[in-house]
């Protein structure tokens, strides 16, 4: 049999009262403290011994013959809680949240949402914006089908065009939250116009 819990006990929730365990037996006395919110249930003595539920119950045996029950206002709703999540309606509705669950937490731990290096609104939008982006770019590469679509993309755009792309995505990102390679590459691009007339163009030969 399966443990019980307070969600098992009828409860008055506008009262705290409980009418009744879960085997149908009424209460000695049901006392409700205000200020700490813990509610005690009293059973009448002997009332739990031939209980069948006894095994499974919370309440617990006094040496003297009664039988007590101390419970918060949070552990039952804890309980309540609980319960509604092992129904099927809540698994369903619950699949849809816990995959936007897993693109957060994706977002914060791998591109590190959750500690942005930027100030003011529009800053902060903006890398938010370039970090959803690349997030997509990561589920793309993760799925078969969409990494060979990738694949044969990067393939027709050749070695310069492919060197540009990353290029940008880099500016991009040193732009949106800064970088340790950020001076340096703003050297780079200040650089530009005597490094793109050399015969070596190479970004290590601009730095």
């Amino acid at each position: 049999m399966e443990p019980l819990t307070i969600d098992d006990f009828a409860v008055d929730e506008r009262t705290h009262k409980v009418h009744s365990c879960p085997a149908g037996r009424i209460p000695l006395q049901t006392t409700y403290d205000g200020k700490t919110g813990t509610t005690t249930i009293e059973m009448p003595m002997g009332t739990c011994d031939s209980c069948p539920f006894r095994q499974a119950c919370p309440i617990e045996t006094k040496p003297g013959g009664g039988a007590t029950l101390n419970y918060t206002d949070k552990q039952r709703r804890l309980a309540e809680r609980r319960r509604e999540e092992d129904t099927e309606a809540f698994r369903e509705r619950y699949a849809i949240r816990s995959g936007i669950e897993s693109t957060n937490s994706g977002l914060k731990r791998r591109l590190g949402l959750g500690q942005l290096r930027v100030r003011g609104k529009k800053a902060v939008f903006h890398a938010i914006y370039l970090k959803a982006a690349g997030w997509n770019l990561f589920r793309a590469v993760a799925s078969g089908k969409l990494a060979a679509k990738v694949a044969a993309a990067m393939a027709r755009l050749g070695p310069g065009r492919r060197f540009w792309l990353l290029l940008s995505l880099k500016w991009a990102r040193i732009r949106a939250q800064g970088s340790a390679d950020g001076p340096k590459w703003r050297k780079w691009f200040k650089n530009w116009p005597k490094c793109r007339k050399s015969p070596f163009f190479t970004p290590g030969f601009c730095r």
